[in-house]
């Protein structure tokens, strides 16, 4: 589980500006917003605690080592459109230039990842309205592409446009 302080997430109407220090690695993300306070949240009453999902952008470190600055450094995490909960499967759609990538979640599947992570995190933490929870689901990975923008159709809904800088 990763935490990230609230003041390096960041919205997709400003762009993601790339340090120029460092490889980076660009990943498109399912995330859930929180709607309500939890601590010790059973995963049969997760769910209630959930008011919206929507595609987020993590900017992270391309070899996978920790940059002791990453879970504070603007724009670490980039939200776009919160969308209400969907019934069923969930379609995603990322691209970024010329690269594109397209899965579809199933609704067990993206359920039961939401409530485990709500689970664990309110096992030793308490959430709070505004928090977000990106679960273990499939990811869109590449590199970022400097002039580019990265898209994000969730169930042909627009969800995330970022542009890259």
């Amino acid at each position: 589980m990763e935490s990230v302080c609230d003041s390096a997430v960041g919205r997709d109407v400003m762009p993601l500006f790339v340090p120029d220090w460092g490889e980076w690695s660009l990943e498109g993300r399912i995330a859930f917003r929180i709607e309500r306070l939890g601590k010790n949240v059973a995963e049969k009453f997760a769910i209630r605690y959930v008011d919206a999902y929507g595609a987020v952008a993590v900017l992270r470190p391309a070899d996978g080592t920790e940059v002791s600055c990453w879970p504070i450094m603007d724009s670490a995490v980039t939200t776009g459109q919160w969308l209400p909960l969907p019934e069923g499967d969930i379609q995603a759609e990322w691209s970024l230039g010329d690269i594109t990538e397209s899965f579809t979640i199933g609704a067990d599947d993206w359920r039961q990842a939401l409530v485990a992570s709500i689970a664990e995190a309110t096992r030793i933490a308490t959430i709070k309205t505004g928090d977000i929870i990106i679960p273990p689901l499939p990811t869109f990975t590449t590199n970022p592409i400097l002039n580019q923008r990265l898209t994000a159709l969730l169930s042909s809904t627009p969800s995330l446009r970022l542009k890259i800088k």
